[in-house]
């Protein structure tokens, strides 16, 4: 069962390269600050290269970039068209600011199970949990944060994930009565230094937490987390046979992305 279920259903009738692309111009709604919400977030984990290998890195990384931009721009459409029906809220107040968010992860998640199959193969699912117990209002963040990150420890990321994980851990106890729903899109430029080519590993890391009043206990609240996970294969020719046909809106995403997007450097390694 998706965890967006709540939300508005994603209309891919309005799935198109740019034919509704001015929506997006419609200067009277401005939800940019939706984006200071980090219920949806791409990283892309960077490994450091000699100078004879960054053209390849770069090549990859504009299809890369240009793929997710795609899926921005189509999201933001889904989003702008929602508010018009009103189905989304337009205010700024931090739960609409939330459930849009929430919703633009829905539609994510919607194009990559439906409407990219031409250019995005899934490889696996992976789940962890879930996890169930009371727990003491004062070990909350601690064992949220025990958690996920047993949950992602079992996934082989790098390092750096589990600060990420410290921040979002601290940000969800601080708001239990929040939509604590989040989306990550994870990219890892892997360089398999035996064949000399780029094997990029991409995933979509997904994860809720909802924190409820104990019955009969005051200083307790029932803690729910669950996850789910894609791994993804990225058909580089394929995308690059169609991205030409979809240049407003990717640029369009580029804008967004450059917002919601966490690029992080990873040491030279031992080679």
């Amino acid at each position: 069962m998706s965890a967006y279920n709540h939300l508005p259903t994603v209309d891919l009738s309005l799935v198109s390269n740019n034919q509704h692309v001015n929506i997006l111009k419609d200067t009277g709604v401005n939800v940019t600050n939706d984006y200071g919400t980090p219920n949806l977030l791409f990283f892309y984990f960077i490994p450091f290269l000699p100078d004879d290998r960054k053209p390849d890195l770069e090549a990859l990384q504009d299809e890369i970039q240009s793929w997710n931009a795609w899926e921005l721009g189509q999201t933001e459409v889904q989003v702008r068209h929602r508010i018009a029906d009103g189905s989304l809220p337009s205010d700024d107040a931090t739960a609409s600011r939330v459930k849009r968010t929430n919703y633009r992860a829905k539609v994510v998640d919607h194009l990559r199970e439906v409407s990219e199959t031409t250019w995005l193969v899934k490889n696996a699912d992976s789940h962890s949990g879930p996890f169930s117990a009371d727990v003491k209002v004062a070990e909350v963040n601690g064992k949220i944060r025990d958690v996920l990150k047993d949950f992602y420890g079992q996934e082989s990321l790098p390092a750096q994930f589990s600060v990420i994980l410290n921040i979002i851990t601290d940000l969800i106890a601080s708001q239990p009565d929040a939509d604590n729903r989040y989306l990550f899109t994870y990219v890892y430029y892997y360089y398999d230094v035996d064949q000399k080519v780029f094997k990029p590993d991409i995933r979509q890391l997904q994860f809720s937490v909802t924190q409820t009043a104990a019955e009969g206990e005051k200083d307790t609240v029932k803690l729910d987390i669950s996850n789910l996970n894609h791994v993804y294969s990225l058909l580089r020719e394929k995308w690059r046979s169609v991205r030409h046909e979809a240049e407003e809106i990717i640029e369009a995403g580029l804008s967004l992305l450059c917002i919601v997007l966490i690029p992080i450097s990873i040491p030279r390694p031992p080679w």
